[in-house]
């Protein structure tokens, strides 16, 4: 990885300009540079003779072949590179000149010893542009600089970069105060499987009894957590193994019983848990501004681009640190954090390698996208400026209490396209300082210069471009996707896990390839495996070609539709119109049920009579007529029924109300009577009353 972060792709010209604004520090001569990578190798500071240095030189000139190009900006030839690597071996004083010069010979480069001499005198002076300066970060720790072994004011050697990758200080030495913890080892290793083969049964029993698999006793605390690994790894979630589970994982499966493949069954035996010694963060610069910076007429405008890009990557990283420069205090952090300093080495980089990307899948059907670097018949596909830089943040956090810990990674989840999205703010922020007109590219999201337009930038895509071109010359097969660009003779288009993961948009790409003819080549057994997916259970109907061709033909015309973020909202909003009101009339009716002891709801009696009704309709029509015709007399019957029910309840209440008039009658009339005694009696004694007068 130190390598990979060392490499860059710069035409010796830019690398002189890249040097100007590179905080004052200079690369180091291209006999140094030689010195840092392979004096580990060296025997009392000689490189072994023969053979072994030429294996030497060989990887030299390939890594040379990726990153070094000519004074005009061509690529140099492998002959040139076998001297320039064997100059700068014997520049450093790695071998001796006349072993120089048998090398060139055994590798076929014979050359004469005053262009030897001159070779080395330039390995000797001129500056190494094949690698990036390794620069530490700006303004770091005073303490965590000279815990690292770092001198902030020059650039990092490749050994000095290697070590610190590691987790280690710049000198190889173990970092002071920091606790290491230590890797863990494959399952493979820790039970002696060798090779790649599964292991069988008696292996199994072996391996579960805490033995290796061929019989011999682990130690006890060794065996105990090697067993709790390999039950865990075959997705046992029990603490103890139950018979049945046992069973499923001799016989070679999960202990659920689920089957894997062999590759996929040795990847669980194979992981292993290794030290984390840095973490990379990488900030690309937008593709406009990187061709800004080709192009700028001045050192002093191409230096103002890429300090503005250095500016915000530096904010940005000013707030990850305090994300994750937290060291843990107790036992995975029980006890809290302690905030700290972090530090970082960063990598400039000025050119996109071409790469293309090539989606595989594997025997599960889970798909992953590789990416391979194209490499043309010269040995290397030139690349396009791509001004972006790698920081190496160390895992080593130190706190203002004197504590070393390690960075609090699980700050890192779900945080890294905020923080791209940050850097493009700070991006343009800056730039806009220096009057420099920003828009915002709705494809990428990113800040965009709005003085170079996008074909500009787009016909400086090799990556899209002449990466694709160079892998369709690489090979015959191709993805839908790497054959957009291509047109053919005659195009055969594969497909065989079947047409279900085919759309339109691919179908239309792949059959319009060809000049002449094009050919469909798919998997019957998928086809018919998913149209026997498709069908409901107990369809026992004979599929026939018909249905395969039917199926192919309804998978490639299919045309998926991405919903945009307005449409999303018009529907949500329509969706959640009138739904209050909707919800609280219907718990409305089920309340007013519930209160009156009625149950809340008669759908499910709905739903089996519709069913019911549906069933009669479709099998017995005639005795759905006569149900009809039956229903509408007893429908005219209960009608009669029902008038003459009112016309007997009318007679009722009149008949109830002339007996209560009579009642009222003989009541009025007994009342009369019970009056007439009385006036009787009290005329009675008003005559004697004037009969005394």
């Amino acid at each position: 990885m130190a390598e990979h972060l060392l490499q860059q792709t710069l035409s010796p010209e830019m690398a002189v300009m890249a040097e100007y604004y590179e905080q004052g520090m200079t690369p180091p001569t291209q006999a140094e540079a030689a010195y840092s990578r392979y004096n580990r190798l060296a025997v009392k500071g000689i490189l072994p003779g023969g053979d072994a240095l030429d294996e030497l030189v060989k990887i030299e000139v390939a890594r040379l072949g990726e990153s070094v190009l000519a004074a005009d900006g061509s690529v140099l030839r492998a002959g040139a590179l076998e001297l320039r690597a064997v100059a700068a071996f014997a520049g450093a004083g790695l071998v001796a000149r006349d072993e120089a010069m048998a090398s060139l010979t055994r590798l076929g480069n014979p050359v004469a010893i005053d262009r030897l001499d001159v070779a080395i005198n330039d390995a000797m002076a001129a500056r190494d542009y094949s690698s990036a300066l390794a620069t530490p970060r700006r303004g770091i720790n005073p303490v965590l600089a000279h815990r690292l072994g770092i001198v902030p004011n020059r650039g990092l050697t490749p050994s000095e970069v290697a070590f610190l990758l590691n987790g280690q200080r710049a000198d190889g030495r173990v970092i002071a105060g920091k606790q290491i913890q230590a890797g863990t080892q494959s399952l493979n290793q820790i039970f002696g499987l060798k090779g790649d083969q599964k292991p069988n049964q008696e292996q199994l029993e072996h391996m579960l009894s805490g033995r290796t698999a061929n019989g011999e006793v682990l130690p006890e605390i060794a065996a105990t957590a090697a067993v709790k690994r390999l039950e865990t790894a075959l997705d046992s979630k029990k603490r103890e193994l139950s018979a049945e589970e046992r069973k499923n994982i001799l016989s070679g499966r999960l202990a659920d019983g689920r089957v894997l493949s062999d590759r996929a069954y040795m990847t669980l035996l194979e992981a292993s848990k290794s030290r984390i010694g840095y973490i990379d963060l990488t900030f690309s610069a937008p593709k406009s501004l990187s061709v800004a910076w080709a192009f700028a007429p001045t050192n002093a405008e191409r230096a103002m681009m890429h300090q503005a890009h250095s500016d915000a990557i530096e904010s940005v990283m000013g707030i990850i640190e305090k994300e994750i420069g937290r060291a843990r205090m107790g036992k995975g952090g029980k006890d809290g954090y302690e905030p700290g300093s972090i530090g970082w080495v960063s990598f400039d980089h000025y050119a996109a390698r071409p790469t293309v990307a090539v989606v595989t899948r594997d025997e599960q059907g889970c798909e992953a996208t590789e990416l391979h670097s194209v490499i043309g018949s010269d040995g290397r596909v030139p690349g396009d400026m791509q001004v972006h830089t790698h920081v190496a943040v160390f895992n080593v956090v130190q706190t203002e209490s004197g504590r070393v810990g390690g960075l609090d990674l699980a700050q890192l989840d779900g945080r890294i396209h905020e923080w791209g999205a940050l850097y493009q703010a700070y991006l343009a922020d800056n730039l806009r300082r220096h009057g420099v007109e920003i828009t915002l590219d709705s494809r990428t999201e990113m800040a965009r210069l709005a003085a170079v337009p996008e074909r500009v930038a787009a016909h400086f895509s090799k990556r899209t471009v002449s990466g694709t071109e160079a892998a369709q010359a690489y090979g015959d097969a191709l993805t839908t996707h790497t054959a957009q660009g291509s047109t053919v003779t005659e195009h055969i288009h594969a497909m065989p896990s079947g047409s279900r993961l085919v759309t339109a948009f691919g179908a239309y790409t792949s059959g319009s390839r060809h000049r002449e003819q094009s050919f469909i080549v798919t998997s019957e057994g998928a086809e018919r495996a998913e149209i026997v997916g498709r069908r409901p259970l107990g369809d026992r109907r004979e599929i026939t070609a018909s249905d395969v061709l039917a199926n192919v033909t309804r998978n490639l015309s299919r045309q998926d539709e991405k919903e945009s973020a307005v449409s999303l909202i018009e529907r949500a909003a329509d969706l959640r119109r009138g739904t209050i009101q909707t919800v609280q009339a219907a718990f409305q009716r089920i309340e007013e049920r519930k209160m009156a002891q009625d149950r809340a709801t008669y759908l499910p009696e709905r739903l089996e009579h519709g069913r019911i009704m549906r069933v009669l309709e479709s099998r017995l029509p005639a005795l759905v007529e006569r149900l009809r015709r039956h229903s509408e007399r007893a429908a005219q019957m209960i009608r009669s029924g029902t008038a003459l029910v009112e016309r007997l309840t009318e007679l009722t209440m009149a008949k109830r109300a002339m007996r209560i008039t009579e009642g009222e009658y003989w009541q009025r009339l007994a009342e009369r009577a019970s009056k007439v005694p009385e006036q009787t009696q009290v005329l009675g004694q008003t005559q004697r009353g004037k009969l005394r007068l």
